[in-house]
């Protein structure tokens, strides 16, 4: 397998080499801003009495500052940089996961598992990654992507191809346990919900509108983890089969939903954790409208 120069794949950018810096420079300081916002705001106001799930979203945001980290202008390799970015971007996919397992056995099982057994999870979250990543760098299978601006896996090496299987098949478990269990979470809520107003008598349509309620929140959640982060996993994937589908144009319209990860977890954590958003609104809305 030959492996292309950064020189090359840096010719063939679609549609311009600057097009996805561009994109990250619009998007990455709302998300920086939120992403402070809320750690505040969890730090602030709900260190004492946080649970696991708090905790682990929290982690999340924080490898936000990772991701953000990378200078987008340099449109060469980093290794630096990509040594940060490609741990902590896998690591936040895999993270998702192990939150939507700890919602799914609380509410529908009633099962709480102690915090260590979950930390143990998210140390495999990174660690998986971690090998991807010194596996890469050791083989020298760390390329630059052919959507400019970044570097990872190569699929031009057997260490590249190791770690993209790595990332997939991590990510692909994480995908599975966020869907499997939201989907169980949204048919408990329903039949809890439906039992309750026929043996309790309470109110169809302030039923109607909580079960409802629930519902959106679980399928955005699900939507837009899928649509953020699956494009690229399949781009990457069917590359490995025939290196020709994953084209600078299809890369171009993948990863900018991956650039978004930053953004979409806040919203994600905010959207599961209502409690946060109503302290933030207090705080920073309701504080300036006083003054």
């Amino acid at each position: 397998m030959n492996k292309p120069t950064s020189e090359e794949v840096y010719q063939n950018i679609w549609p311009s080499p600057y097009a996805l810096p561009i994109f990250y420079f619009i998007f990455n300081p709302p998300a920086f801003v939120l992403s402070v916002l809320v750690l505040y705001t969890v730090l602030k106001h709900f260190r004492k009495n946080w649970n696991i799930d708090i905790k682990l979203g929290g982690i999340v945001n924080c490898s936000g500052f990772a991701i953000l980290y990378r200078v987008d202008i340099n449109l060469y390799c980093q290794f630096a940089a990509y040594e940060v970015v490609s741990t902590t971007f896998v690591t936040s996919m895999n993270l998702i996961g192990v939150i939507a397992l700890e919602r799914c056995l609380l509410i529908v099982y009633n099962i709480r598992l102690k915090d260590r057994y979950y930390w143990i999870m998210a140390f495999l979250c990174y660690f998986f990654p971690l090998v991807a990543f010194i596996n890469v760098l050791v083989n020298d299978g760390v390329e630059y992507q052919n959507m400019g601006s970044i570097c990872h896996y190569g699929s031009h090496s057997i260490s590249g191809i190791v770690s993209i299987v790595i990332m997939l098949v991590t990510s692909s478990i994480s995908f599975t346990v966020l869907i499997v269990s939201y989907v169980k979470i949204i048919y408990f809520r329903r039949s809890s919900v439906q039992r309750q107003q026929l043996e309790l008598g309470y109110d169809p349509d302030k039923v109607r509108k909580e079960v409802n309620k629930t519902t959106f929140k679980l399928m955005f959640v699900i939507v837009i983890n899928v649509a953020s982060n699956f494009p690229y996993c399949i781009a990457q994937m069917l590359g490995l089969f025939d290196q020709s589908l994953f084209t600078p144009k299809v890369a171009f319209f993948t990863a900018p939903f991956c650039a978004m990860d930053v953004w979409w977890n806040c919203v994600i954590f905010l959207v599961l954790n209502t409690e946060i958003w109503d302290k933030m609104k207090e705080i920073f809305w309701k504080s300036r409208e006083s003054e």
